[in-house]
């Protein structure tokens, strides 16, 4: 059963759409990546929709992403090295969480897909 909308619901989410657009719109951040239609392949090919370019990076956010596709954040710090994941959004202030969670994938590649890191957590959870 599909649940229905409130007059108010349906402003509040057209409003908080529009304020998110403009956001994105009068962002600083860096959208010239050479490996970005690398990441868009790689996102296709796990089919993972990637961030969009105007969001900042944040811990938070960060650990939401990596969550998302099973990979835990010592990984993350094993491969890129301690501190790199608290200090990514401070050390580059230009970056979007776009091209992070890029870095992510490519990452995830490297040591063997997600396919790989999801079939790890299976075998925890069934273990």
């Amino acid at each position: 059963m599909k649940r229905t909308f409130t007059p108010e619901e349906q402003a509040k989410a057209q409003e908080t759409r529009r304020l998110h657009k403009l956001a994105r719109q009068v962002s600083t951040l860096r959208q010239d990546f050479l490996d970005a239609p690398y990441w868009l392949e790689l996102g296709r090919k796990y089919n993972i929709r990637l961030p969009a370019w105007g969001i900042a990076p944040t811990v938070s956010n960060m650990r939401t992403w990596l969550h998302r596709v099973g990979i835990k954040q010592s990984e993350y710090e094993d491969y890129y090295g301690k501190g790199n994941f608290a200090n990514f959004p401070t050390m580059n202030p230009e970056w979007p969480l776009r091209a992070w969670f890029g870095l992510v994938l490519e990452m995830a590649e490297d040591i063997g897909g997600l396919d790989d890191i999801q079939n790890r957590i299976n075998c925890h959870f069934l273990s």
